[in-house]
This record gives structure tokens, C-alpha cells and sequence, in this order.
């Protein structure tokens, strides 16, 4: 099973709590998933998104009434300072190519079961590369200490957590 997240469940951007809550659910299910059905024979893994020019920019939620929206000060120009800051990104010669996403996920699949890594990042990793390296590391010693090592045959072995 090939779940899609995103770097987001990893890492928190402002403005993003709705959107990273709901990806960091998908981590967790993930993760719960691996150890329930590793000897079951059943592979799970993550694909974790980056940034990449979607209508989601496009459709996000804005406020219903401007004028209510400078009254929060400085605050309320974040968003569309990191819009701005995302639209330059998606609108230049160097921009996320969203086919890297369902590429990914073909190479997930193609490669022979109990190959593929526990997580992959895909796009600007935002540290969350970092953070995956950390925490497959603190969740090996966690499922070891509750004597449940056995479950951790699959893909997030700590020896395969890493490549």
C-alpha cells in the first residue's frame, strides 16, 4: 500500500494547520498500518510531496470580509507574502514539476517487495527529510523497548529507515 502525505506532516508551515493536521494523521496511520500488517506480508509506505503548483493555492480559503482582515496587523500579510513567495516559485524556469509525484510512486511500485523505504520525499524537503531520519530512529528504540521488535521487519527497519 502506497499512502500519499506530504512534507507538511512532517513539517509545520503557518497558515497550514488544517492542511498539516490532516498529514500528520496520514503519518501516523501510516506508521500504525506498517507494524499492524508487517507479518501479514502487507508493505506500507509513504510518499511525501513537497510544494508543486496544484489548484490548492488557488482555492484557498480566504477572508470573508477584507476589512476585518487589517485589523489583525502584520499578521494578516503572511499568507499572501507566502503565496507570493509560492507563485514565484511555481511561475519560474525552475518550477516543480507535479509529475514527480505519480513518478515517484511508479518507482515505488516497481521495485521488488521489501525494497522500498518507509518514506519518500519528493520536492524541496523542507527538513522534513531530517525529521524522518530522526524520528525512524526514536520510533525503532519505542517499538523495540515495548518488545515489539519483530514488527519492525518491514520497511521502516531502522537499517532500511535510512537509505
Amino acid at each position: 500500500m502506497i499512502n500519499v502525505g506530504s512534507v507538511l506532516g512532517r513539517v509545520t508551515f503557518p497558515f497550514f494547520g488544517i492542511y498539516g493536521a490532516s498529514k500528520f494523521a496520514v503519518e501516523a496511520l501510516t506508521d500504525s498500518y506498517r507494524y499492524e500488517l508487517s507479518q501479514l506480508g502487507i508493505e506500507i509506505v509513504l510518499v511525501q510531496p513537497s510544494a508543486y503548483p496544484t489548484p490548492m493555492y488557488t482555492n484557498m480559503q480566504r477572508a470573508a470580509d477584507p476589512g476585518r482582515e487589517t485589523e489583525y496587523g502584520e499578521i494578516s500579510q503572511v499568507p499572501g507574502k507566502m503565496f507570493a513567495t509560492f507563485t514565484e516559485l511555481f511561475e519560474s524556469s525552475s518550477a516543480p514539476n507535479p509529475h514527480d509525484v505519480a513518478e515517484a510512486i511508479e518507482r515505488l511500485i516497481s521495485q521488488p517487495k521489501a525494497s522500498r523505504v518507509a518514506r519518500t520525499v519528493v520536492g524541496s524537503p523542507f527538513g522534513a527529510d531530517a525529521v524522518n531520519a530522526h524520528a525512524a530512529s526514536v520510533q525503532a528504540k519505542v517499538i523495540e523497548g515495548l518488545g515489539l521488535g519483530h514488527l519492525t521487519n518491514g520497511p521502516d527497519s531502522p537499517a532500511r529507515a535510512r537509505r
